[in-house]
């Protein structure tokens, strides 16, 4: 059985606060987030995480924090995560690209040893 990942958790906890469309207070995203399998420790971790990614919203009511995903265009989400992942792979390219230079060293350095 595959385990699922702090991150397809939270985005399982997203998705549910999404097509639930309400409005949440701390016990409730509590009990949401134990319902999408995160553990009691991780729930302010998912909870800053989703709140720092705009993915969902907070407001002071009184003594209480709200929660609740913003009916925001789904595009501002997705171009976010696409420009996340645009910025990755350039640097994935020069990560490689730099791997490429340092193996082409180490072959001319073994030729040289071969050589003598």
């Amino acid at each position: 059985m595959k385990k699922n990942s702090i991150e397809e958790k939270r985005m399982k906890l997203y998705k549910l606060m999404d097509d639930e469309g309400g409005f949440y207070n701390k016990k409730e995203f509590e009990q949401l987030a134990r319902k999408c399998l995160i553990q009691p420790m991780a729930i302010k971790d998912s909870m800053n995480f989703l709140l720092n990614e705009n993915l969902i919203l907070s407001e002071k009511a009184g003594i209480s924090t709200v929660y609740w995903v913003p009916k925001i265009n789904e595009t501002v989400v997705l171009t976010k995560k696409k420009d996340q992942l645009i910025d990755e792979k350039e640097k994935l390219i020069e990560k490689k690209k730099s791997l490429e230079i340092e193996s082409n060293n180490l072959k001319e350095e073994l030729k040289g040893i071969n050589v003598s």
